[in-house]
């Protein structure tokens, strides 16, 4: 798929998504900047003039407001922190970048549009999802599906947080949270000499705040790049390693234990006032590969043609399931006095000798076993040996049409 603006394909420069390339283009023009200001002969001060225009200019074809907006505040903050020179640098950059957003066409993006407004739900359910599940979190990649299932309003999904520090939060809990905010903190109290690394580095922490530029289910994918380009999947351990090696070399110093105190003590309170602020009943639990919703507590398992989302349509007062749709039976899989095996999941029923078991649209030439206790069947379908089976052995058959809960089916 490619990002595009009426009509307009959003450069990426080999990323996927061009807000990661923008980031990038954005962490690198503060050394640029640094180049331009401290080399002495001519002909290098060009060259990283031009630079810095060509890297303009590569920003305005992402697209990116948030990189648009994220490098006019570096720009600003390195005139500040310079002299007559690169005042006047900063004005001829920033015009630079007001032609090239102009030109591109990318200024039209530029309004409060669904793509800004869907952020803010989609922050506060990552903050819900990190307060139910604090110790260890979400696991990689569940975030954006656990909260367009189960805490976004009806059109609003999302595979992250579309907040890289939130989105890392969730899916890894408490502990690592805090770390990772502690870094960023310490970093901001590091070596003020070098402005330009720490202006860089804010760059890439406010960009992270609004794109999910360090996504973990791509960089911890190891064998298939996250399903997308190895070309991506180099360039984005470039901008994490990047990263890191900025915060390294801010956070190698000996500070004050104020400084200390502050660095450790702020994101602890932070992420301690969240967990009361938006700890809430209605949440979805994680332990390991189970999500579990509500107050009744049934054992779902569901094939490929199902969603975690129609699990939830089948049983709004909760249960417990699966994240994904399962091929073998989940490592460590509870033991429940009530399974419903979704389609080919009734393959697994031999498995839960003890439950009352409920078969929603079950492989057709399937034994009933001697415990099922209700069987949910297509009504535009026949099934003549399921409704034999079940007609010899008194078992209730309910017919569906569209997708409701079981509660209403059975009544």
């Amino acid at each position: 798929m490619e990002f595009t603006y009426n009509g307009i394909v959003r450069w990426g420069w080999g990323f996927y998504n061009p807000n990661h390339a923008a980031a990038l283009l954005c962490a690198i023009f503060p050394f640029l900047w640094l180049a331009f200001r401290t080399w002495r002969h001519w002909f290098p001060r060009i060259m990283a003039a031009l630079a810095m225009a060509a890297l303009i200019v590569m920003l305005a074809l992402t697209f990116s407001r948030t990189g648009a907006l994220v490098l006019a505040a570096e720009i600003i903050a390195l005139a500040f922190c310079g002299g007559r020179r690169q005042k006047i640098a900063a004005v001829a950059a920033i015009a630079i970048l007001v032609v090239g957003l102009a030109a591109s066409g990318a200024f039209g993006r530029f309004v409060y549009d669904r793509a800004a407004s869907n952020r803010l739900p989609i922050w506060n359910a990552g903050a819900e999802l990190f307060a139910a599940n604090p110790l260890s979190g979400v696991g990689v990649g569940n975030s954006g599906l656990l909260a367009s299932t189960f805490l976004l309003p009806s059109g609003i999904t999302c595979r992250t947080l579309i907040n890289a520090h939130l989105t890392l939060i969730a899916e890894f809990g408490f502990l690592f949270g805090w770390l990772w905010l502690a870094i960023i903190v310490w970093a901001f109290f590091g070596k003020r000499k070098n402005i330009e690394t720490m202006i860089a580095f804010g760059g890439l922490v406010i960009s992270g705040c609004l794109s999910t530029v360090f996504d973990p289910k791509i960089l911890l994918d190891l064998k298939n790049c996250g399903g997308l380009t190895r070309l991506n999947f180099a360039l984005s351990w470039l901008l994490v390693l990047f990263y890191g090696a900025m915060a390294i070399y801010l956070c190698g110093y000996r500070p004050k234990w104020k400084t200390a105190s502050i660095a450790i003590g702020a994101p602890f309170l932070m992420l301690l006032v969240t967990l009361v602020l938006f700890r809430r009943d209605a949440t979805p639990l994680v332990s390991g590969n189970l999500v579990m919703f509500g107050t009744r507590q049934p054992l779902v398992l569901y094939d490929r043609d199902y969603t975690l989302g129609d699990v939830l349509k089948l049983f709004p007062e909760g249960f417990t399931a699966p994240m994904r749709p399962v091929i073998g039976l989940p490592p460590n899989c509870p033991r429940s006095n009530e399974v419903c095996l979704l389609g080919h999941s009734s393959d697994f029923a031999a498995h839960f000798p003890e439950a009352k078991l409920l078969l929603y649209s079950p492989s057709d030439y399937i034994a009933l076993p001697a415990n099922t206790a209700q069987l949910f069947l297509n009504r535009w379908k026949n099934h003549p040996q399921l409704e034999k089976q079940a007609l010899e052995r008194n078992i209730p058959v309910y017919r569906f049409g569209a997708m409701s809960s079981l509660d209403e089916l059975s009544r």
